[in-house]
Parts: C-alpha cells; structure tokens; sequence
C-alpha cells in the first residue's frame, strides 16, 4: 500500500498548514493534576505521539470548574492554567506538530465529587446511562455565563500558542445536551424544536469564531459533531 498521500502536507482552509495528514485525535486521557493543570505525564505523552503526527488534538480541557468530566480532566478554566499550557503546546511545537485545544464543558456527565459545584444541564432530566446524578436546569444567565466561559478560555488557549480550539459537541457532554430532544425540554428560546435547541450552539459558535478572528487570521475553530445515534429520538 502506498501511505506517502497521507505524508504530504496539507492546508486547514488555507490558514494552518500540516506537515503531514496524520491527526492525533482528542483523547481525555486523565492524566491533569488535579486542579487541572499539565502534569509532566501529559507533556510526556504528547511529546511521545506528536512527533510523527502533522496535527495533535488535546482532548477535553473543560472551560469552568462546572463542567469539569473527570476528576484530572485538563482544565482551561482558569488564567492560572496558561503556564502548563504553553509548555505543553511548546511541546506539541517541538518536531513541527500543530496544536489544537478541544474545549468541553460536560453538563450533567459528571458527579459533585468531581467538581464540587451544583450539576448543571439545559434541563433537569438525569442521564439516561452512568451513576450521575439530576441536574439543575440553567437559566439564560448561566447559558450566558458559560458562552463566556467558552471564550475565555479560547482567548487562554491562544495565549498559550495554540493554533486553534476545537468545540466538543460529542459524548453526550453540554453541547450535544442542547441538541437532543431526550436531555433539552426547555419551553424558551434554547429548546422546543430543532431551531431552539441549536440556539446555544449558534450563539457559542458565531461569538467564537468572531473571537478567534480578532485573535488571529490563522487561529482555527473547529466543531465535533458526533454522528452516533443509539436510541430512536436522539441522544440519551
């Protein structure tokens, strides 16, 4: 089979150029300290796979300390968290790898042992999987308050050297929250039907990408969309 294709560079919309075609896709691989910072197990990790790869996602670095997944999920919460990011995109950097944050917040997938904060969700409708408990549903100040979280924390991925953030819209964390009818039964603007419950990704997404332009010209946006679907009106 002849794989040198895949070895030639390539260009993401004519701003971020790869050196090859090969992508470490986002893995919560939990291995942050536990306040969230870069551990030298995740630098050490990242220098051992990025080396041969033309771009290397890091996975699930969670926007504000209530939507934290895991108990050492990597955080972008806090400016405190920029020194261990920039050491570990400088990483990234070292043999010609691009680097791109993907930024999550979980919802209702996660546990008060984990974030020590009250579970958020679009509405109070537990999980229909995991040992996770009912949410609370947010009002429109905490929509809003998480839109900004959002963008700072891509203003912080930027000021770490980053070339770009990736939303997580998949696993069943916030976002995808807002899209299934089985998790969203807001009757306001963020819900009843496909527009409303597209609302939250539509505003988060045209303020980020303005954001990410102010930034820079080549900083990249990106959206993962997962295209799974186990039960017959949508996600659980």
């Amino acid at each position: 089979m002849d794989i040198s294709p895949i070895l030639k560079p390539f260009k993401i919309s004519n701003k971020l150029e790869l050196q090859n075609r090969i992508v470490l896709a986002p893995l919560d691989m939990q291995n942050a300290l536990s306040d969230g910072r870069v551990s030298q197990r995740a630098i050490t990790f990242h220098r051992g796979r990025s080396r041969d790869v033309g771009l290397d996602v890091v996975g699930s670095a969670y926007v504000s300390q209530d939507g934290k997944p895991g108990k050492h999920s990597l955080s972008v919460s806090r400016d405190a968290d920029i020194p261990g990011l920039t050491k570990l995109a400088a990483t990234i950097h070292g043999d010609g790898s691009k680097a791109i944050l993907q930024l999550v917040h979980a919802g209702r997938m996660t546990t008060k042992a984990t974030t020590d904060t009250p579970i958020v969700a679009p509405s109070a409708v537990a999980a229909g999987y995991g040992d996770f408990p009912k949410p609370t549903a947010l009002d429109e100040d905490g929509i809003n308050r998480i839109i900004k979280d959002f963008l700072s924390a891509t203003d912080r991925a930027y000021k770490a050297g980053f070339d770009g953030v990736e939303l997580h819209g998949a696993s069943s964390f916030l976002l995808q929250q807002f899209l299934s009818p089985m998790s969203n039964h807001r009757r306001d603007q963020f819900g009843v039907n496909l527009v409303g419950r597209l609302r939250f990704a539509t505003i988060l997404v045209t303020k980020l990408v303005k954001l990410a332009k102010s930034l820079s010209p080549n900083f990249v946006v990106g959206y993962r969309l997962s295209q799974k679907n186990t039960k017959p009106r949508g996600y659980h």
